[in-house]
């Protein structure tokens, strides 16, 4: 490219960017992340690109894949070039007023129009970002694992974004560490919001998975989203979260999930809400039993069932299987406060004489 040519595409570019300035100020439909470009910015946008040498037209394709701010060192080692040398393409006139620098970092960057980063999306193939997240995850994980980088909910996204190459099992087990250390740090909304779209991201992108991987996240998202105050989504990803630990045999999880208590306990109540009166066969509560603190499920049983008969009597039903006198007294009390009389498997009435011993539930 010769002088004449260089100085005539700066100049076009500037020109072109000032229209595209004026045309995004008129438009907020465009700058929703991911959403549709007018025509009207499209074109402008196209024609910035259709300047910019090929060699800087690159460097931004991968930028635009790694997210709308990213780092220059880490794009450097991702292209193996030199960080000075992937820091001058972004103070050249070709970049100038398309990227930001970070508040928080100088080799921080981040793009000024989202409508430009996902103009370059789109001219990529799904197998081209793939690769993309896919070399980023490789990259980003060795260094993470050598404790170089920390970025592990960037991890977690290209993963999520390269599931054919990685597999669901590391995108999850990596998701679920992240989520957890959110959990502890007390930001249930950072934790909710990734478990979410990686969930998703896998639900949709047709990869096999266990169902020992997905038990976890969903354990977790319910914690999440119950700190969130949104109980009804808490009670479904509980469920979910039972499903799947009951579907890989892991019984002593399925009752953790079933039971899961946190800070302020509340969520034990409607974690015993969520689960069908199905799941209460006497032979899983053995093997409850066997694994957890003796009589906890029946104990969470008996505290939710908010005075309904049918609780009740299957809580009865199952304490006289496994022959817990304790646990028999107290379903027996909670019964006859809302029937009056029971009969029990021996033909025996009782009646509500033995309120009393409702107080053992209440330890």
């Amino acid at each position: 490219m010769d002088r004449s040519d260089l100085d005539y595409r700066i100049q076009e570019i500037k020109c072109l960017k000032a229209k595209l300035e004026s045309a995004l100020s008129d438009s907020d439909e465009s700058l929703i992340p991911g959403g549709e470009i007018p025509d009207g910015i499209r074109v402008y946008i196209d024609k910035i690109l259709d300047m910019i040498p090929t060699d800087i037209r690159h460097v931004m394709t991968i930028a635009a894949a790694l997210g709308n701010s990213f780092s220059l060192r880490f794009l450097s080692e991702l292209l193996e070039r030199p960080l000075d040398e992937i820091a001058d393409f972004f103070q050249t006139d070709f970049l100038d007023g398309l990227f930001e620098e970070s508040e928080t970092s100088p080799v921080e960057r981040r793009f000024r129009y989202r409508p430009v980063q996902n103009a370059i999306l789109s001219a990529l193939s799904a197998t081209q970002k793939m690769r993309i997240n896919a070399d980023a995850a490789s990259l980003l994980e060795q260094q993470y694992l050598a404790g170089q980088r920390s970025e592990l909910r960037a991890l977690v996204a290209f993963l999520a974004n390269a599931l054919p190459v990685h597999g669901v099992s590391k995108c999850a087990a990596y998701a679920k560490l992240y989520a957890e250390a959110k959990l502890r740090q007390l930001d249930p909304d950072d934790a909710a919001d990734i478990l979410e779209y990686v969930t998703e991201k896998i639900k949709i992108s047709g990869e096999a998975w266990s169902p020992g991987d997905m038990a976890p996240l969903y354990s977790i998202l319910a914690k999440a989203v119950y700190e969130q105050d949104e109980l009804r989504k808490a009670e479904s990803f509980i469920t979910k979260s039972f499903d799947l630990y009951v579907s890989a045999n892991d019984i002593e999880s399925a009752c953790s999930a079933a039971m899961m208590r946190i800070t302020g306990g509340g969520i034990r109540k409607h974690a015993m809400r969520a689960l069908p009166y199905s799941y209460g066969t006497a032979s899983l509560i053995m093997k409850a039993k066997q694994l957890v603190e003796p009589g906890t499920v029946l104990y969470g049983w008996l505290l939710v069932s908010d005075n309904m008969p049918e609780g009740y009597r299957q809580a009865f039903k199952i304490s006289r299987e496994l022959s817990d006198g304790k646990l028999e007294s107290s379903a027996l009390a909670r019964l006859l406060k809302v029937e009056g009389t029971v009969k029990d498997g021996h033909g025996t009435f009782h009646e509500n004489r033995v309120l009393k011993s409702d107080e053992v539930i209440d330890h």
